[in-house]
């Protein structure tokens, strides 16, 4: 019993040995086992603290690249608001545009329809243009033919004038002082009344030797026929304007109206309404369709000037006011 005892007890120490000794053999094998898997981890921890480097600078980079793009994005949004108020400004600016190119197509047309009416009246100015120069050559072959008829009458006519000339002197002179003035207007009278006579008894000689020509000699003569007529006009227009100088001499002592007043007078018209005899309003108040052509050949102007501004009309209206203001000083 006891040596299968001792059996048993040797047994168990040669496996409890067997135990230990495995023990240990695996204890140093899972030792290398665990350095070997030590080193790959570690070597793995390297790797994976190389790759987690690598994303905390891609992190970092992508940190700054998002700031830069939020920057950006910020950029942006600013300049989109900007450029929406410039667009609203925009806009609105158009639309005012809008507005003023509706009113100027408007004004367009207003000037156009004006433009139209404008052209029609051109048209109708035009067409008087052509009337009035139809009309001024008219009057210009009736003046050739005046003048043609007036070259006979030259001489009587300068006569008349030389005479005009000396009797307005007289009268010029005579302004500065009434008593003098009078007296040469009563010289003046007297030689244009022996003028009057003159040009009358040559005109009753005339007529009475037209009347005691035979009617056979002035048949075979119609040229001096001609003459003749054309020579008792032109004595009976001088014998006319002598008589307007005549009842001119009036006036000649006291002052003369001013004529100027009448619409159509000025200075260089006055005057030369004074140089033909014409001092008051009521002389032109008086006149009559042959005083108006007689004036107006006179004083170089179209007789249709002397109707148009109504010469007559407002001499007479100033010759009532001026009885008026006289009445009333008088009383």
């Amino acid at each position: 019993m006891d040596l299968i005892a001792e059996i048993w007890l040797c047994l168990a120490l040669a496996a409890l040995l067997g135990g230990v000794i495995g023990w240990l053999l695996r204890g140093a094998r899972c030792s290398r086992e665990l350095q070997d898997l030590k080193a790959r981890w570690q070597n793995r921890l390297g790797l994976l603290r190389t790759d987690l480097d690598d994303a905390r600078h891609k992190l970092a980079e992508a940190h700054t690249e998002q700031s830069e793009q939020e920057a950006a994005v910020d950029s942006l949004r600013l300049e989109i608001e900007q450029r929406e108020a410039r667009a609203v400004n925009l806009q609105s600016t158009i639309e005012g545009y809008e507005n003023d190119i509706e009113k100027k197509n408007s004004q367009t047309l207003e000037l156009s329809s004006a433009l139209d009416a404008n052209q029609l009246e051109c048209e109708k100015l035009k067409a008087g243009a052509r009337e009035l120069e139809q009309d001024i050559e008219s009057l210009r072959s009736e003046l050739e033919a005046a003048r043609g008829a007036g070259e006979a009458g030259r001489a009587d006519l300068d006569t008349a004038r030389a005479e005009t000339e000396a009797a307005r002197a007289e009268a010029e002179s005579g302004r500065a002082s009434l008593e003098t003035a009078r007296a040469e207007t009563e010289a003046a009278r007297a030689e244009l009344e022996a003028a009057l006579a003159q040009c009358r008894s040559a005109l009753e000689d005339c007529q009475r030797a037209r009347d005691e020509k035979p009617v056979a000699a002035v048949m075979s003569a119609p040229v001096s026929r001609e003459a003749t007529s054309r020579e008792l006009e032109e004595r009976d227009a001088r014998i006319a304007e002598l008589e307007r100088q005549l009842a001119a001499t009036d006036r000649l002592g006291a002052e003369p109206d001013p004529l100027q007043r009448i619409h159509g007078v000025g200075p260089v018209l006055e005057k030369m309404l004074h140089s033909i005899g014409v001092f008051t309003f009521r002389q032109i108040a008086a006149w009559d369709e042959a005083d108006i052509a007689w004036a107006a050949a006179k004083l170089d102007a179209f007789p249709d000037r002397i109707e148009r501004d109504e010469w007559v009309a407002q001499a007479a209206r100033f010759q009532h006011e001026s009885r008026d203001r006289a009445s009333d000083d008088r009383g």
